[in-house]
């Protein structure tokens, strides 16, 4: 999980290649891919697996997991609601 968990948007990668299984920016996860496992990503697809979804009145959260070239990962993706958005008032 990200480390400021309170955050109200975030798009972090997680890398569960790695023993210490670092966090990433998305760019950054990519830069990751090529230098350290040596992967080029450019045009080729990535697949995507619903894990689970979080709902809370200022956020929604849904992770994946995400394979890529037979290594996996994980995505979590957290926006914050809209000031109109029905759930804050939920």
């Amino acid at each position: 999980m990200p480390k400021s968990k309170d955050a109200l948007s975030f798009d972090v990668w997680k890398c569960l290649v790695c023993a210490e299984h670092p966090e990433f920016e998305k760019a950054d996860f990519l830069k990751h891919l090529h230098e350290v496992h040596k992967l080029e990503t450019k045009g080729k697809p990535f697949k995507q697996t619903f894990l689970r979804h979080y709902d809370a009145q200022e956020w929604y959260q849904t992770d994946y997991e995400i394979e890529f070239e037979g290594l996996k990962f994980v995505n979590f993706q957290r926006n914050e609601r809209a000031a109109d958005d029905m759930m804050r008032f939920v």
